[in-house]
């Protein structure tokens, strides 16, 4: 009985809410006066994202559009990181979301499951094309063969070595994962000292050191051609013996980097951190996001930098970024989606796109922003294979939530020498984690059915 009146009172105090909004502000609706003196319709679009940090751009971007846009007003909402998907939720509750909201591209699915976002299919026509690769970007996105958001800007992860310190120690700039290890040994042994890392990286939850486990595991799904599998792009993929087999492998290779010094000391390490010690000339190359950029200005000028990929294996044509892309989406409730995406269309437009990446430092996602910053640009270059398709996932059926956490931290405590299983227990341990986020989610695990490439060189796994 109490349940169903809490039920009552919430649908009451939406009604309420709905009623006194359409009375207050004309539901959504406002008026102006036209160069005539006529009242000019205007329709209010609320439009949330993340960057407390970017709030001044943001509104001389809303402002911008409102004065090229008379018609319509911009209604600012901010969240954060993290909070922004508890908010989102909320308002998918509530049946509130904003018209305009900022999400991951690649994390996107769990609200089109649940049908509250809009399908920008039919606009995609000559508009994906002006965005870096032909509009790749978007395919992160592309569920059931529909699109469902629209990148605005670059997050990833490269590389950034010291030029400098590698031609004095005569290490050639690698070019694949085999010339990244030769280059970690040799920089090892010039300079023994264990405080020096060859390449700094973070050994904690959602640090760099697992980005590197997750770089070796794609190229051995490009290898293994995985993603043609029909049952890739949904997650539900059960792994058989030979997957198994190359996932110890690699969890037993980037183990010896570890234990060989490779990363310094690299457990518990925070970014800033790794970077502070890059740029004090304890690191020949630091693993860093490019929003971070700033944090190499105390850089000695003397030294020159340069920023890479994480190269693959010979044969693979592809270098591996950790990242995604910051986007935008529609509420599928919004009463405005031709204005929605009007303003959409001017978010991503080059001029507003130049104008954010001159101000905020940031590497845009539309094709033709140019990059008057040196270091800027070589970043954009180096993140040009950031967000493949081929390795996304935008159908996954199930989330492995609190598994997933289990599964990082198997991994980090193996590759970190702190755990006494094998790394064949390890996978298996991951395996059963993944079988109960499945039976969770009510599904079941499929066989592999396309086949193994056949004469596929798996030697770079191997311990040296």
């Amino acid at each position: 009985m109490k349940k169903r009146i809490l039920k009552a009172f919430i649908l009451f105090a939406l009604m309420f809410t709905v009623c006194f909004n359409m009375l207050a502000c004309g539901n959504k609706t406002g008026g102006g006066t036209g160069d005539g003196g006529d009242r000019t319709r205007q329709k209010t679009i609320s439009w949330l994202h993340i960057w407390p940090e970017h709030s001044a751009a943001m509104t001389k971007i809303a402002n911008n559009f409102m004065s090229e846009n008379p018609d319509i007003k911009i209604e600012i909402q901010q969240s954060t990181h993290g909070d922004v998907a508890s908010y989102l939720n909320m308002q998918v509750f509530s049946g509130t979301m904003p018209d305009v909201f900022f999400y991951w591209t690649h994390q996107i699915s769990p609200y089109v499951d649940y049908d509250a976002v809009l399908d920008l299919t039919p606009y995609v026509s000559g508009w994906k094309e002006t965005f870096i690769d032909g509009g790749t970007s978007w395919d992160i996105a592309k569920i059931g063969g529909k699109y469902y958001s629209v990148p605005f800007r670059s997050t990833a992860y490269t590389i950034v070595y010291n030029k400098t310190l590698l031609e004095t120690l005569e290490v050639e700039v690698p070019t694949t994962i085999q010339e990244m290890e030769a280059a970690l040994e040799k920089i090892r042994k010039s300079v023994p000292n264990q405080s020096f890392a060859p390449l700094a990286a973070t050994g904690i939850a959602g640090g760099t050191l697992p980005q590197i486990h997750t770089a070796l595991n794609s190229f051995v799904a490009l290898q293994t051609e995985q993603y043609l599998d029909p049952a890739f792009k949904s997650n539900l993929i059960d792994d058989d013996a030979t997957a198994n087999q190359l996932g110890a492998k690699v969890l037993d290779k980037l183990k010896d980097w570890v234990g060989k010094g490779y990363f310094g000391y690299a457990e518990g390490k925070s970014e800033s951190t790794a970077i502070t010690n890059f740029v004090q000339g304890n690191a020949a190359m630091v693993l860093m996001n490019n929003n971070n950029l700033y944090l190499l200005e105390d850089m000695d000028e003397e030294i020159e930098i340069g920023f890479m990929a994480i190269p693959a294996p010979v044969g693979v044509d592809y270098t591996y970024v950790f990242g995604g892309f910051d986007g935008f989406s529609i509420a599928k409730n919004t009463r405005y989606p031709e204005e929605c995406v009007r303003f959409l269309k001017y978010l991503t437009s080059l001029n507003v796109q130049q104008q954010f990446a001159n101000s905020e430092s940031s590497i845009m996602a539309v094709d033709g922003v140019v990059y008057s910053d040196p270091d800027q640009q070589a970043m954009s270059v180096a993140m040009k294979d950031m967000g493949n398709s081929l390795l996304s996932q935008p159908d996954a059926k199930f989330d492995v939530g609190s598994y997933g956490d289990q599964n990082n931290s198997l991994v980090l405590n193996y590759i970190l020498g702190k755990s006494n299983s094998t790394a064949m227990q390890v996978i298996q341990l991951i395996e059963e984690n993944n079988d109960k986020a499945v039976a969770d989610a009510g599904l079941k695990r499929v066989a592999r059915t396309h086949p193994y490439p056949q004469n596929v060189d798996y030697s770079w796994l191997e311990i040296l």
